[in-house]
């Protein structure tokens, strides 16, 4: 008898036991065709899927941050005088401060009913006064009870600038950065009309 086809018969038998020993005890999930792999790479792919949507919505958020910051530099004109932070009156805030005004044309003075009483109570302007407050101008001891605050809230619109207040004087209104009492701009008012 020939030995050599009982070897190929035994090794034979042996290859396919250790195989079928090996595939039952593989591990879940290794190897190609495996049912357990399915779970895991769709988990894999909704994770990444999330990790994407919170990538794009911050991208979103801080898009809109800086457009947010562009928008509110292309609102406001910065003026930087000595070293501090000023900021002039737009051209559209100029229009509605002369507008307000101009709907007290045909009252006394030419100003609202609160102003034109501080006006008739207070003292009068020192003469030069038109030279002296302008932009750039800073409001002396004396002369600081003669302006009178004017609120924000009689103009909407106007952007309101962190340590400033609006004050009128004379056929003006002035916004003045109040840490220094320093004129930063000038609306002059063509329809007030004061006796000097």
């Amino acid at each position: 008898m020939n030995p050599k086809p009982i070897f190929k018969w035994v090794a034979l038998v042996t290859t396919s036991t250790i195989l079928a020993v090996s595939t039952v005890h593989a591990e879940p999930g290794k190897g190609k065709g495996k049912s357990d792999d399915k779970p895991e790479k769709s988990e894999k792919k909704a994770h990444k899927a999330e990790r994407k949507a919170v990538k794009n919505e911050n991208k979103e958020d801080q898009r809109s941050a800086k457009n947010e910051d562009r928008r509110d530099k292309q609102l406001e004109k910065r003026v930087y005088q000595k070293g501090e932070f000023k900021e002039r009156f737009q051209d559209r805030d100029r229009d509605r401060v002369v507008t307000y005004f101009s709907g007290y044309k045909g009252q006394k003075h030419g100003l609202p009913p609160e102003l034109a009483r501080n006006w008739e109570n207070g003292r009068r302007l020192p003469s030069g006064w038109r030279d002296r407050v302008v932009t750039g101008y800073v409001i002396e001891n004396d002369w600081q009870p003669a302006f009178q605050p004017v609120p924000y809230h009689w103009f909407p619109d106007v952007v309101v600038v962190p340590d400033t207040r609006l004050y009128w004087y004379g056929d003006r209104v002035v916004r003045v950065y109040e840490p220094t009492r320093e004129v930063v701009d000038v609306i002059i008012i063509p329809t007030i009309h004061i006796d000097l």
